[in-house]
């Protein structure tokens, strides 16, 4: 539906040169992640980790279509991303207790479906849709109400599935190349928790990610 939209409003661009065979290409790119959702009722992800940032690697492959400027086509992507782990603090009125949790490693494999119209001989913008599995690192976390303080097991490295949704503007800047700059959001399943925090758990991280990315067409 996105895509029937997008071809309506550019009805009005000049069709150009359109490669009519099928094209690959390899896109290697930078994240920059807010962390987003709730870890429990009272607390976000983002109480515990600030900002994260990223790599990752993109294969793809499209088809072109009837209408020289619409095309449709398959990826998967692999990204690593890392958290930095923040200070936080919970009171219950008579006692405070500080949670400093390690940094969180969080690796991503999707696939999915993605659309791209032609704006200009330059610009093209491009929807996806992808699913995948995800992996959380293990990250300790110091517990400290006091003067007494203890080390537990925070976050256990476990896998869950993951979800992404995005839209990219991608500018040619050269035969063959293409810069590529978006935001897309992600969902990735509940980690399991250390067996030193028995009554506690986590729920999805919600992410809001910008990409920048070059690709390289074949």
């Amino acid at each position: 539906m996105i895509s029937i939209l997008f071809a309506f409003c550019i009805g009005s661009v000049s069709d150009g040169d359109v490669d009519p065979t099928d094209t690959s290409e390899v896109e290697i790119g930078l994240r920059l992640i807010e962390p987003g959702g709730d870890v429990q009722e009272e607390t976000q992800w983002d109480d515990f980790f600030s900002a994260g940032f990223g790599l990752s690697v993109r294969m793809s492959h499209r088809w072109p279509t009837s209408s020289e400027r619409l095309s449709f086509g398959l990826y998967a992507m692999f990204s690593l991303d890392e958290f930095q782990g923040s200070s936080f603090s919970s009171s219950d009125g008579s006692t405070t207790v500080k949670f400093e949790p390690e940094d969180l490693l969080v690796a991503r494999l999707t696939a999915g479906l993605s659309a791209r119209q032609k704006l200009s001989q330059v610009f093209l913008i491009e929807e996806y849709v992808g699913v995948g599995l995800a992996h959380y690192g293990s990250a300790d976390m110091e517990i400290s109400s006091g003067a007494s303080s203890a080390e537990v097991d925070g976050i256990e490295g476990s896998s869950d599935w993951t979800f992404e949704v995005g839209i990219k503007l991608r500018a040619q800047v050269g035969a063959g190349i293409e810069f590529a700059l978006g935001p897309s959001y992600e969902i990735t399943g509940d980690p399991e928790v250390g067996d030193d925090i028995p009554a506690a758990n986590a729920e999805a991280q919600e992410n809001i990610v910008l990409n920048m990315s070059i690709a390289l067409r074949f």
